[in-house]
């Protein structure tokens, strides 16, 4: 499983209230050709883009994640809307304060903690 058809199940259960075994298997059967395929075209075609930043190439996977956040948010309880507020701005701080002691990588995870206060 990967984090795009994790976001994607778990929205589909908060929709449907459940998933089936095909549904899954389905769903990860067909991430798992299109990131074959894709890594193909990239391998065969990925020559003739001498700067992906120049396609916008560069900004697709975090223009995915926040596709996937605005998936989850619409199923956000309103009396959760503060803490997850506080809880992201509390990351962004953390995160930054970090990476100036830090790699980023330890960073980013030592920030990430803060997500177990929602539970």
């Amino acid at each position: 499983m990967t984090d795009e058809s994790f976001g994607v199940a778990t929205t589909k259960l908060k929709q449907t209230g459940s998933l089936t075994a095909n549904w899954i298997y389905a769903l990860n059967l067909t991430a798992y050709i299109c990131w074959n395929l894709s890594c193909i075209l990239g391998a065969v075609c990925g020559k003739w883009i001498a700067d992906p930043g120049t396609w916008g190439l560069d900004f697709a996977l975090p223009a995915m994640f926040l596709g996937l956040l605005f998936l989850q948010l619409e199923h956000v309880p309103a009396s959760k809307w503060m803490l997850y507020a506080i809880l992201s701005i509390c990351v962004i701080i953390a995160t930054v304060g970090l990476s100036l002691l830090f790699p980023a990588y330890v960073a980013v995870i030592v920030a990430s903690l803060g997500v177990v206060l929602d539970k």
